[in-house]
């Protein structure tokens, strides 16, 4: 989880580190980094600089797209310039949720477009007109690109982790014991179940060696016995621990040529099969 956590951090930083280089570039108030979800139907704020409130400066505010001016650059492949926010009929306050209240009157919007899709948008703000020059608007459509691969970057881990969690769901969801340890004969990683045969939780059986959780799950005469077996190839055993249960054991390496650089062992109670 710490690698989890740094990653996150740093993917929040450097998206952050951004926004805080274009305002500082582009001498703007404000500047923000948005993500679109068109099946939310939201757009997610990653990245403020320059903005007042506390809010505003906090990371992953999520809004409706609809009825928000960035519903437009979704579909937008070029750099749209909006002035007069909240003072012209065709800008009203409510459509910018972020800016309005901030006092922003013009907005440079740069969509963030990776392999053909808008993925989300650039915005560079003034709470005073603004006249944008050409040459602005070139810098800005540069810095774009940048902020287009620092959030493809964020939204590939966020992808990546959310498949991550679902597999971990799925892992403490089998009803069979799975243990997972490295060449070095130590648990990285078990299930809930088996964590729960050895009245531990999950992350306390990781660093534990397997012949101690053989010990743990079926007694040290079990163990003993079945762990001075030498097995480079996959296997299957059946076992009766001290308690009386009996279980199929599976083993099977972890690499594809039986060097056994670790396995995962499984197990199942046959008690009432037997």
């Amino acid at each position: 989880m710490r690698t989890y956590d740094a990653t996150q951090t740093e993917s929040a930083m450097t998206l952050r580190t951004i926004a805080d280089t274009v305002r500082r570039i582009m001498r703007a108030d404000t500047t923000s980094v948005a993500s679109f979800s068109p099946a939310d139907k939201t757009v997610t704020w990653k990245a403020t600089s320059g903005f007042r409130s506390r809010k505003a400066e906090e990371r992953d505010v999520v809004m409706p797209l609809h009825r928000n001016f960035l519903e437009s650059v979704a579909g937008a492949e070029r750099l749209m310039i909006i002035k007069g926010i909240g003072a012209r009929a065709e800008f009203p306050a409510t459509d910018f949720p972020m800016h309005a209240p901030e006092g922003v009157l013009d907005v440079s919007v740069a969509p963030l477009n990776v392999r053909g899709e808008t993925l989300g948008a650039l915005v560079v703000g003034y709470r005073s007109e603004h006249h944008f020059t050409t040459e602005e608007e070139t810098l800005l459509e540069g810095l774009a690109e940048m902020a287009a691969l620092a959030l493809d970057h964020a939204r590939l881990f966020e992808t990546v982790e959310a498949a991550k969690k679902i597999w971990e769901r799925t892992f403490d969801a089998i009803p069979d014991g799975i243990i997972v340890h490295d060449e070095h004969m130590r648990i990285v990683r078990c299930n809930a179940h088996a964590a729960d045969m050895m009245d531990m939780q999950p992350s306390e059986a990781v660093g534990l060696t397997s012949a101690d959780a053989f010990a743990r799950l079926f007694g040290e005469r079990a163990a003993a016995y079945h762990m001075s077996e030498s097995r480079g190839t996959a296997s299957s055993f059946e076992l009766q621990a001290e308690d009386g249960r009996r279980y199929l054991v599976s083993v099977a390496p972890l690499d594809e040529v039986g060097s056994q650089p670790g396995s995962v062992i499984t197990w199942s109670d046959v008690t009432e099969l037997s």
